[in-house]
């Protein structure tokens, strides 16, 4: 047993289950939206899945303060970018571009004031989206050993990325939010589609074969998505 599932669809939260030698108790683990539940040696599966089920409503308790501490920071004019968090400050001074981010600050400069803000550093961070995109897409297409004929970046609701049958790619800006693995995971995924166009025990092995560690991706995503959509809608 890998994870466990609680809820379905929108609600679902994804559990890893680690294996210790070490530990003598069940115990939950929560780090950055994720949950890990760490069972000793010897311990039934039965035993994990009713523990876990007795502690829902914590775990959701738990799952919820986060959100909305990852909200508030939105309101408190922070911005993650690839999991670095850049603080968004207004400068009265001249400053050679309307908008620079650099040093973890995104520095606006006060002659905006009467401009959407929002709108022109949207457009601001596609650019420095695409430009880590086709870095990555790059790179790792080299590495999976497949070709591609295009790269777009869209706003989609309801996925993070997509692969035609062609090999045209198609990713959500919103993935500059995201912690860089994650973003690189997305990557990884779509480009594993050009060799296998399904979600088989074979289309997941490759992505397992580049990205180990692609589960924390997934379960990341599952937790923290929605909040991605949230960034840059209110108002500054």
């Amino acid at each position: 047993m890998k994870e466990i599932i609680l809820g379905n669809d929108f609600d679902a939260i994804t559990i890893q289950v680690k294996q210790s030698v070490k530990s003598k108790n069940i115990s939950i683990r929560i780090s950055s939206g994720n949950v890990f539940l760490v069972i000793p040696n010897g311990i039934s599966h039965k035993l994990a899945y009713d523990f876990i089920i007795s502690k829902e409503l914590w775990i959701r308790n738990k799952l919820l303060k986060y959100r909305l501490k990852k909200e508030e920071q939105i309101n408190h004019n922070i911005i993650p970018i690839f999991g670095d968090e850049y603080d968004i400050i207004q400068n009265d001074k001249n400053i050679r571009d309307s908008i620079i981010i650099e040093n973890n600050k995104i520095i606006i400069s006060s002659s905006m004031k009467d401009l959407n803000i929002n709108s022109l550093l949207i457009s601001k961070l596609k650019k420095i989206f695409k430009q880590e995109l086709e870095k990555a897409v790059s790179l790792y297409a080299k590495e999976i050993n497949v070709s591609y004929k295009s790269i777009s970046i869209k706003d989609t609701k309801t996925r993070w990325g997509s692969c035609s049958t062609s090999g045209n790619l198609s990713f959500s800006w919103r993935l500059i939010f995201a912690p860089k693995s994650v973003f690189e995971y997305v990557v990884i995924h779509e480009l594993c589609h050009i060799k296998e166009m399904n979600h088989s025990r074979r289309f997941w092995r490759i992505v397992e074969s580049i990205c180990p560690n692609y589960k924390q991706s997934v379960m990341w995503l599952k937790q923290n998505g929605q909040v991605l959509h949230k960034i840059l809608e209110v108002s500054m």
